[in-house]
């Protein structure tokens, strides 16, 4: 056996009638890479974030704090990320936080207004139920 994928994707172009020089395989993953990037880059942001949001379930309230913003920090220009983020706030009936966050978000993103709805009917619906 030869090579590694990038001569897997040479054979299999050249299966299909396609020759190429065998740099182009290489050049092929690359240039996927580059253009997946930012989508990686992006998970693993939004990860971090939900894990330092949990992990401050158990610290003191002044490092809750600190941690929280900081999982926001690392989302704010995300918006799936920042919508997790309150969705999390919610699950953990920290209320006040995630409606102040959507306040936020409705003066300063285009997050569609169905989507603040939807959460803040979730809020009301939380904060209804006996705990």
């Amino acid at each position: 056996m030869r090579g590694g994928i990038s001569q897997v994707i040479n054979d299999f172009m050249l299966s299909m009638g396609i020759e190429l020089p065998s740099w182009a395989g290489a050049v092929f993953i690359i240039v996927i890479l580059l253009i997946f990037f930012p989508s990686f880059s992006k998970n693993a942001k939004i990860k971090q974030a939900r894990i330092l949001w949990k992990s401050s379930f158990f610290a003191s309230i002044e490092e809750r704090n600190r941690l929280q913003e900081e999982a926001f920090a690392l989302v704010h220009n995300n918006q799936s990320g920042v919508l997790g983020l309150v969705e999390l706030a919610i699950q953990s009936s920290q209320l006040r936080l995630a409606e102040e966050t959507l306040q936020k978000l409705e003066k300063e993103s285009d997050i569609p207004s169905r989507e603040i709805r939807r959460l803040r009917f979730r809020i009301e619906q939380k904060s209804n139920k006996p705990s």
